[in-house]
């Protein structure tokens, strides 16, 4: 009883933290209390944070289904903690890929490695600065149907728009069709679409939002020709450029680039 009891004092300590990274380092901590067997462990490395399993022991015949079941059960808790899907990386196992590998990319992401050293998954380490959105109350009641947290993916994204944002700017002037922007989410188009309206935006919006901070950099850069910046933000000419920079700005790319030296 004592047990239970000090288990769940530590959870709802994970979900009195200011961010998902403080909760999920006391995560780790406290999950020595359940079993030394097998040791999470948080890790942030430039833009990516990790979470990978230290194995203590011989897991035996059960080693995968422990490992996938723990990895699932972390990225559920932390997406649920925050309200918000967490798009994976990268996903590691320490063992052979095994027949039914055609599952992984379901549970966790496209990019599925394995025969490494530890399990781990790899996400965007903003996530981690993202406040909790639950309360001990809310933690009692997931508690009375936690599986769902190790099967079911949480649907919305809070930082869906920055990532599309990152990926259209990455790409420079390179046109990126709807179906470019949602294979590189691992969504489908139409789930991309509507999940992009639920967050008030559309890939439409983004792409012009991209297009006019890629000109302003260039106007603010130096001497490259309009005509040319015309071409790299994807304007067919100088003109429809101009145009669209005046109704962006409420002033010529002339008049930006004078009043930025």
């Amino acid at each position: 009883m004592e047990h239970l009891q000090r288990s769940a004092s530590y959870k709802i300590r994970s979900i009195a933290a200011p961010s998902l990274e403080v909760a999920l380092k006391r995560w780790c901590r406290h999950h020595r209390i359940l079993t030394e067997d097998v040791l999470l462990e948080l890790n942030v490395d430039d833009e990516i944070a990790k979470i990978s399993i230290r194995e203590q022991r011989d897991l035996g015949r059960l080693r995968e289904f422990c490992l996938v079941t723990l990895l699932r059960y972390v990225l559920g808790f932390s997406c649920w903690a925050i309200d918000s899907a967490m798009a994976l990386g990268a996903a590691e196992f320490p063992y052979a890929q095994p027949r039914h590998v055609f599952v992984y990319p379901t549970i966790f992401c496209k990019t599925i490695r394995f025969d490494l050293a530890r399990a781990a998954i790899f996400f965007d380490k903003r996530y981690l600065a993202l406040g909790l959105k639950r309360s001990a109350d809310d933690l009692d009641n997931m508690l009375k149907g936690a599986l769902r947290l190790t099967v079911l993916p949480y649907r919305r994204d809070r930082l869906l728009v920055d990532r599309v944002r990152r990926l259209l700017r990455s790409n420079g002037g390179r046109i990126l069709g709807a179906e470019d922007v949602a294979r590189e989410l691992a969504l489908s188009t139409c789930t991309m679409h509507r999940r992009l309206h639920e967050e008030a935006t559309s890939l439409r919006a983004l792409k012009e939002e991209a297009k006019l901070e890629l000109a302003k950099e260039a106007l603010m850069r130096g001497r490259t020709p309009i005509k040319r910046i015309a071409e790299l933000a994807g304007f067919r000419n100088e003109k429809s450029f101009s145009r669209a920079f005046r109704n962006w700005t409420g002033t010529s790319p002339r008049d930006f680039r004078s009043t930025c030296r």
